[in-house]
């Protein structure tokens, strides 16, 4: 029988308490309006960075694949039948050109349209393993330089709450840097890592994979609090520049969209 003064130990107690540690120190720099990492703040951080492939969702640290990606037929036939190219010819008209924030909205807001609660005639989303919702995190309410804003507009958590994985589609109006990370991009992983494996604590890790839109560039970054082995995980993908014509940035948004229509791969747990 458990004492009521004793703490029951669960398999996402470390990365939660490690997650919460080092969560207040990355507000504490996010607050200093600093928009990117260098190494040795990654290293301040316990941040242990590798890469990621963007066309199969394997991880370049022999770490967890936490994501099956959608194959690229099965996002083609997706779009041919719901007229994806039309509305993103649309949008682009709209929104393209007016400046770096609507640059990033413009890629945001196609994928929004894809998942929004209304487009209930759609069973390729309906059928699939996530549940749609709207805007989680932005820098409104810190005291940070205009040129560093960022927000989450959406994301996709796991429908029957069995995972604790999250997708975020985020957008940083600061310049994307391919050998850098965003301290946005941290923020969000350390928060939503370390929350969703208190709320799901048998799990010893909760997985956040970001689509962070820059401008006319787009990569994915994924990462996780690993409290075993007591350091954070940030794996980045090579950077998706949407800046040619119409018909080939599309296939750049297809390949994105490839990560977006996933399906969680492998339990949460550290091999």
């Amino acid at each position: 029988m458990t004492h009521p003064a004793e703490v029951v130990a669960t398999p996402g107690q470390p990365s939660y308490l490690l997650g919460r540690e080092l969560y207040k120190d990355i507000k504490k720099l996010h607050k200093t309006g600093a928009v990117y990492l260098n190494d040795s703040q990654l290293a301040g951080l316990k941040v242990k960075c590798a890469g990621l492939d963007l066309n199969t969702g394997t991880p370049m640290d022999r770490g967890p694949r936490f994501l099956q990606l959608a194959s690229p037929d099965e996002i083609e036939t997706f779009a041919k039948e719901n007229n994806l190219f039309e509305e993103g010819v649309a949008l682009y008209r709209e929104d393209y050109d007016k400046g770096p924030i609507h640059e990033s909205r413009w890629i945001m807001e196609f994928y929004h349209w894809w998942f929004t609660p209304l487009k209930e005639d759609v069973p390729f989303l309906q059928g699939g393993p996530w549940i749609f919702g709207d805007s989680l995190d932005s820098n409104e309410g810190w005291d940070v330089d205009v040129n560093s804003s960022w927000a989450c507009h959406f994301s996709l958590r796991v429908k029957d709450k069995t995972k604790p994985d999250i997708i975020i589609y985020l957008i940083h109006n600061s310049p994307m840097e391919d050998d850098k990370f965003f301290v946005a991009e941290l923020l969000c992983i350390i928060r939503h890592s370390y929350s969703n494996v208190k709320k799901l604590s048998y799990h010893d890790i909760a997985p956040v994979t970001l689509i962070t839109g820059s401008w006319r560039n787009v990569r994915i970054v994924q990462g996780y609090v690993d409290g075993i082995n007591g350091n954070i995980v940030m794996r980045k993908s090579e950077t998706i520049r949407l800046t040619k014509d119409m018909e080939t940035n599309f296939k750049g948004i297809l390949q994105i969209a490839r990560w977006l229509l996933a399906t969680p791969f492998k339990e949460s747990t550290v091999a």
